[in-house]
């Protein structure tokens, strides 16, 4: 019945090539050369009678002919893939991408709870600033972002609506009226999308403090509350990315009238098409809503 049809291997090399309209990045996906993907493509073409890219000097683009068997390509294997997710059979492993600041502050501190439950289970994370399109990152399996939540977004799912708060150390607040002026240290986000408030603008109304204040901006969260833990200043941070220095009392909050001017944003989990359904990925994204859920503020 299907005698006619060429290798799944030339197929999913094709669909690889076609999705990232480049032979290197399917190279990179498939983990095989740029030259195997040519050859593939070429010997697909051979088979089929047709040209499926235009090859220009630093990209592809595909024909006519190429964008019917694209999608035809793309549907074919997400419903095997789907498939074989809900068979069980992928690999219990899951890499999982989110930014530095999280994985440092919050994931690593909290993933040998999963790795308990889930013991057959491998996390792998991939710690990046950038957005990855998980669309184009094949070794990708699910991604923790923040932000403002895209409700109608595909693979998306809210953890939890979080808001910023500011803490210092102990120290720091009994000694804050003692201090010609108090020091804020925030992040300034490389995600564009990421709303950045003046927040000299936007809390020296409310400051109790007549001397003012002066605000540092790092490039890192991380950097942000380690600033603060080292008792030089108040940290307006997240409040999920300090839970571990406020457990341990290292950092408390205080402003607290102030905290409700800031920005709330999420923390959700986008789930690409392709991890849909997978035993361990379903398992790591119920574990992070039970994990984040609590700390939850209204």
């Amino acid at each position: 019945m299907f005698t006619r049809l060429p290798s799944l291997s030339s197929i999913r090399t094709f669909e690889s090539a076609a999705r990232r309209l480049s032979f290197k990045h399917a190279a990179a996906e498939l983990h095989v050369s740029p030259t195997a993907v040519s050859h593939q493509i070429r010997a697909l073409e051979r088979h089929l009678k047709v040209t499926l890219f235009d090859r220009g000097t630093r990209q592809v683009t595909l024909t006519r002919e190429g964008e019917a068997l694209a999608l035809a390509a793309h549907t074919a294997l997400r419903e095997l893939q789907l498939a074989v997710n809900r068979l069980g059979a992928s690999p219990q492993a899951v890499t999982i991408s989110t930014t530095r600041s999280f994985a440092a502050l919050w994931l690593a501190a909290n993933l040998p709870d999963f790795q308990r439950r889930h013991p057959d289970i491998t996390v792998k994370i991939a710690a990046e600033d950038a957005v990855l399109d998980l669309s184009r990152e094949g070794d990708i399996d699910m991604a923790v972002r923040y932000g403002e939540y895209p409700a109608a977004a595909a693979g998306a799912t809210s953890l939890l609506q979080e808001s910023v708060g500011c803490f210092a150390s102990p120290g720091y607040w009994t000694a804050l009226t003692r201090q010609a002026a108090a020091t804020l240290f925030a992040t300034r986000m490389k995600n564009p999308d990421l709303p950045s408030p003046d927040l000299k603008a936007l809390m020296t109304p409310h400051w109790p403090l007549p001397q003012g204040f002066d605000v540092h901006y790092f490039d890192d969260e991380n950097q942000t509350v380690q600033a603060a833990l080292a008792g030089q200043g108040i940290a307006v941070v997240s409040r999920v990315l300090i839970g571990t220095a406020l457990a341990n009392g290292w950092l408390t909050a205080g402003l607290e009238d102030v905290t409700a001017l800031l920005p709330r944003l999420h923390y959700y989990t986008v789930v690409p098409e392709r991890s849909q359904g997978v035993r361990a990925v379903d398992a790591l994204q119920t574990w992070l809503r039970e994990q984040l859920g609590p700390v939850q503020t209204t």
